[in-house]
């Protein structure tokens, strides 16, 4: 887990000091919410939460960012994921995207874990397959939508 913090916190540097000459597209976004959410659950024992993050994206694809809340659960009191992915078009009308999600509770480590995930689609028949990974698990879900 070390391992892949210290990759996350690498490429987020090396990003930062790309020469101007590179075109990337930054966001940031700021949330107040009335309740944390995921999957269902609340994540802030439906107590307000203040959310925020930023996102860079490159040209080539490639794209990366950080994103923290609140929440109210274990010995911590903030989660914050730290993402980066590439998509792009592999062949004629056939996109292929992937992307690596880093959960971090600060104060409870023992929270912390990994997802990756891989989409491709055909781009002119709008269908998309998705498959969510986990390191830790055996388990592979995919979902087609169309």
């Amino acid at each position: 887990m070390k391992k892949l913090l210290t990759m996350l916190t690498a490429v987020v540097a090396m990003a930062l000091t790309v020469p101007a000459a590179v075109a990337a597209e930054v966001a940031g976004n700021v949330t107040l919410a009335s309740d944390y959410s995921f999957r269902g659950w609340s994540q802030t024992g439906r107590d307000p939460a203040i959310q925020g993050g930023f996102d860079v994206a490159f040209e080539s694809g490639f794209s990366l960012g950080t994103w923290a809340s609140n929440v109210n659960f274990g010995d911590t009191s903030m989660e914050w994921d730290l993402y980066m992915g590439w998509s792009g078009e592999i062949s004629d009308g056939m996109e292929l995207g992937v992307q690596l999600i880093h959960f971090q509770y600060p104060n409870d480590t023992d929270l912390n874990y990994q997802w990756g995930t891989s989409a491709w689609g055909s781009t002119t028949r709008r269908s998309i397959l998705r498959h969510p990974m986990r390191p830790s698990s055996t388990r592979m879900r995919a979902t087609a939508i169309r």
